[in-house]
């Protein structure tokens, strides 16, 4: 039924690779500053690539070039240390409004595409900046 020809061998230990990808993670957390916002600012920027080629399948065209500079401001902001939970509220409503409004004038989009772009920047990048917050706290 399923011809798996194509699929490669697993590499043993495998494992090793795991952790050798892990380990830089875990020490962000565990040192934190730095090195945490890096991290989790790359860990969410690929997650919202990985979010877009997963919407690129279902034939949906999501407002990609703006979604990616408003994740890149968000995670910037972290930065600069100016940043709270009012801060991340006001970036995610203006967001959404550039995004509509790009929907009015641009006729490539419609209104599906920037609810699935407006959608994948909550998921993504939103929830992958509270763990700077929480980590931020007092």
């Amino acid at each position: 039924m399923y011809n798996f020809d194509d699929v490669k061998e697993p590499i043993e230990n495998n494992r090793y690779f795991g952790a050798l990808f892990l380990i830089p993670i875990l020490l962000a957390f565990i040192f934190g500053g730095v090195w945490l916002k890096i991290v989790v600012s790359l860990m969410g920027i690929r997650a919202y690539y990985e979010y877009f080629q997963v919407v690129r399948v279902k034939k949906i065209n999501p407002v990609e070039s703006i979604g990616y500079l408003f994740a890149v401001i968000q995670f910037g902001l972290f930065f600069t240390g100016r940043v709270e939970l009012k801060v991340i509220s006001v970036l995610i409503l203006i967001f959404t409004v550039v995004t509509l409004i790009i929907t009015v004038f641009k006729r490539d989009y419609n209104f599906i595409d920037a609810a699935v772009t407006i959608m994948g920047f909550i998921y993504t990048i939103a929830f992958f900046s509270l763990i700077i917050l929480i980590y931020e706290m007092p």
